[in-house]
């Protein structure tokens, strides 16, 4: 006759599907096998193992390391525009505030992932062109937490969520506002280290 299992033991099953189901999604959408191990806290061997029981084979994995830089969110206009409605879905999910949120840092790494992969498979399904995969993302929700060279701002035109790099004076204005008159002015003020609507 069986015992029934404790709490904590049925705990660990838990935490041990929730893990696997993270790692077979993360593996599906192409994430480097470092990322997937900071994620899920899965050992490499444990992975690899996954990994062939999923059929998924070795030559098509992504390797190395990624050459996007945080810099790279903000390099042209079109970017910073896509940059900003990312921000605003993570956001949205609490994973990121508009100084780092101390709320994302606390959060579950597996729920911090699962969020993640939530928000990457609505962008793909609504923008199917936009030039972000998971792990652009990923280092997204990296650099606005720790705010090392990125961080979450409001346009002083019309107050929607922007981002910048760190010490930026030249980009607070939203792409949006800043091909009109008021956004250019406010922009220049910006620069000029002026309050919005004052006249240099």
């Amino acid at each position: 006759m069986s015992t029934p299992e404790s709490a904590p033991a049925r705990d660990v099953i838990n935490r041990d599907t929730h893990v696997l189901t993270l790692a077979k999604r993360l593996l599906r959408l192409e994430v480097r096998t470092q990322m997937i191990m900071k994620l899920t806290g899965l050992p490499r061997n444990r992975l690899a193992a996954l990994r062939r029981r999923l059929n998924v084979p070795s030559a098509t994995r992504p390797r190395g390391h990624t050459h996007w830089r945080a810099q790279s969110f903000v390099a042209t206009a079109e970017r910073r525009f896509e940059t900003a409605s990312l921000a605003a879905l993570l956001m949205l999910c609490d994973l990121v505030g508009p100084e780092g949120s101390p709320a994302a840092r606390r959060l579950d790494r597996l729920d911090v992932g699962e969020r993640l992969c939530e928000i990457y498979e609505y962008v793909r399904a609504c923008f199917p062109d936009i030039e972000i995969d998971l792990e652009r993302l990923l280092l997204l929700h990296t650099s606005l937490v720790r705010r090392e060279h990125l961080e979450v701002g409001r346009c002083l035109c019309c107050g929607c969520p922007i981002v910048l790099e760190r010490d930026d004076r030249r980009h607070r204005i939203c792409t949006v506002c800043e091909s009109g008159e008021e956004g250019m002015a406010a922009a220049s003020a910006s620069a000029s280290g002026l309050p919005p609507g004052s006249r240099a």
